[in-house]
């Protein structure tokens, strides 16, 4: 089954799977979403996230968008390496914002979809960074 980024239990759960290299089932989050849930608000939860966990979770979501492994996934990969259409980054995109809460602006995604063939894993990862700690105010 693949991750679907609906909930920030799930989010965790997938941070698990980073830290272990293994796959987290869907159904792992059902067990720590009341407890999780109920010590903040999804906001603060996501607020307290590092720039290493956003840009791993940044290579999740392109690994599930793709259908390879996480560790098949490289920061240094371009998006033309791994094969991604403009649909596929048109589904990275959006799978980023509803993860992180935040909106990728007009002028961000023209330049993205201008240069997505050439850019790395690293360097979309970075942008969506800056997003993330600009729309939490890190």
């Amino acid at each position: 089954m693949k991750i679907k980024y609906q909930t920030v239990a799930l989010f965790l759960a997938t941070t698990l799977a980073l830290s272990s290299q293994t796959t987290v089932p869907a159904s792992a989050a059902t067990k720590i979403d009341s407890n999780l849930l109920s010590r903040g608000t999804e906001k603060e939860i996501l607020r307290i996230l590092d720039e290493t966990t956003v840009k791993n979770h940044v290579r999740l979501v392109i690994a599930d968008k793709i259908g390879w492994p996480y560790a098949g996934v490289s920061f240094d990969d371009t998006f033309e390496i791994l094969g991604v259409d403009s649909l596929a980054m048109l589904g990275i995109i959006s799978d980023c914002e509803e993860l992180f809460g935040i909106v990728y602006d007009r002028d961000t995604r023209e330049t993205i979809f201008a240069t997505y063939l050439d850019m790395t894993v690293g360097e979309f990862a970075a942008i969506t960074y800056e997003l993330y700690s600009d729309a939490y105010d890190l």
